[in-house]
């Protein structure tokens, strides 16, 4: 049995684990980049790993995000972050260069190479045949120390394209299409790949417009094969030394196959409230921008549409006048109020905050608290968040730090508020720990109560 591109490319970087669909493999990361709006935690992270330079083959950092000066916050991140780039030889890429995902694509990117970003729209460089995924700081920080990148292995989808673009209808168009068979959704644990005689027809820009808006499939990544017309466009780059041939196998196997004809394609459109809310742009024809603003203007404006995220005026129903999703619909704010006052004992001196990381529903008219927790709501979230945990702890920095991630894995297990308690005690009182970190599944500032 053949490979396709990406098992290609996630075959010659494995450095652990299995090629079987959902097992978790370890891959060698050949480059990295981070934008200024993540990669400042980025590098701080790294430098706390204490390695002196980069491992990388290459690594960059570019300003490109937070490039308003209206202040001195943005003006001392840029500055950090040139620093550390000094220091620990990575690429810097000043103000007005471009937008790191199209630049890395134009001037670093390489067929074959394993590339992940902090940035969301990584995957263009999937565009020219590498495998480009949008990762966290911490993950970024690490490959930058030679580390290994750990995902679950992706199932493959094939998008065949045949045919040509007709006039007025772009690359964007085809993506569209992509979104519309697939949703928002549909990439999820998936990486997808493109071939056919459609390929040859198409730019590396449109190929990398198309890999760039893969990522709103939630897609791993998105890979074109490396052919004559990539390595047209790396010699206009002045790279043509950079390229390699790169295609599936004949005999490749695919999880999933959706074939798109490019002939028949019309130009489309993304509408409200979502991108795989696609319309074919011949029935949008002769809205005008006062119909668009009635249509937009009530969900940004009308209180009663949408509702503010959390509401705070007196003499108002909190709940029903806020976006919340911590309570079921009917629920009332007096209906919670008193659910959670029946649970308080107003004699405890350690009171715990009745009603964090819960969702209160009404289930045959009788309200319900539905925990956060491994066997409730959350659940498969929650699962893997301990599967890390429970990584993580083996390799604690100091024995205060192994006990309160120990703790944390005993109260997502539980849902027991006073061991959540617990827990955060005992994050707080962990002062010697060289590496920190923080808990991000908490509800916190998005409930009206």
């Amino acid at each position: 049995m053949g490979y396709t591109i990406a098992q290609k490319i996630i075959k010659a970087h494995l450095l652990s684990g299995e090629m079987t669909v959902g097992s978790e493999v370890g891959l060698k990361i050949d480059q990295t980049l981070t934008q200024d709006a993540t990669g400042t935690m980025a590098y701080l992270e790294f430098e706390a790993i204490g390695v002196p330079r980069v491992k990388t083959e290459k690594s960059v950092a570019y300003i490109d995000h937070n490039t308003l000066q209206t202040g001195f916050e943005n003006a001392d991140d840029h500055r950090f972050i040139q620093s550390v780039c000094k220091k620990h030889g990575i690429y810097f890429s000043r103000p007005g260069n471009g937008i790191c995902h199209q630049v890395h694509l134009e001037r670093f990117g390489k067929p074959g190479k394993t590339l992940i970003g902090s940035d969301s729209h990584t995957p263009t460089g999937g565009g020219i045949g590498m495998l480009a995924i949008g990762a966290g700081g911490l993950d970024v920080a690490v490959a930058m120390g030679g580390g290994a990148y750990y995902i679950s292995m992706p199932k493959m989808v094939r998008i065949n394209l045949s045919g040509k673009l007709q006039p007025w209808v772009s690359a964007k168009d085809i993506i569209l299409e992509v979104l519309r068979i697939m949703s928002v959704k549909g990439g999820v644990g998936k990486i997808i790949e493109y071939g056919g005689e459609g390929v040859k027809t198409l730019t590396v820009p449109e190929r990398a417009t198309i890999t760039n808006m893969g990522a709103e499939l939630g897609a791993t990544t998105s890979v074109f094969p490396s052919d004559e017309i990539t390595k047209s466009f790396m010699k206009a780059q002045g790279r043509e030394e950079d390229w390699m041939e790169l295609s599936a196998d004949e005999d490749a196997v695919y999880d999933e196959v959706i074939n798109i004809d490019l002939s028949a394609l019309a130009p489309m459109a993304a509408c409200p409230h979502s991108p795989d809310n696609i319309k074919p742009i011949s029935e949008l024809a002769g809205q005008t921008v006062d119909q668009l603003c009635d249509e937009v203007f009530p969900v940004i404006f009308d209180p009663t549409l949408m509702k503010m995220r959390v509401n705070q005026k007196d003499g108002e129903d909190l709940i029903k006048t806020s976006a919340s999703n911590y309570y079921g619909d009917g629920v009332t704010q007096a209906e919670a109020e008193a659910f959670y006052d029946a649970q308080k004992d107003t004699t405890d001196q350690e009171p715990v905050m009745y009603g964090l990381n819960s969702r209160l529903v009404k289930k045959g008219g009788k309200l319900v608290e539905q925990r956060w927790t491994a066997g409730g709501l959350y659940g498969s979230a929650i699962k893997k968040i301990i599967y890390w945990l429970d990584k993580a702890a083996t390799v604690a920095d100091t024995p205060q730090q192994k006990a309160a991630i120990n703790e944390l894995i005993k109260y997502y297990k539980t849902g027991d508020l006073r061991t959540f308690d617990s827990y955060s005690i005992l994050w707080l009182k962990d002062t010697e720990s060289l590496v920190d970190f923080t808990n991000g599944f908490i509800e916190s500032y998005g409930d009206p109560l």
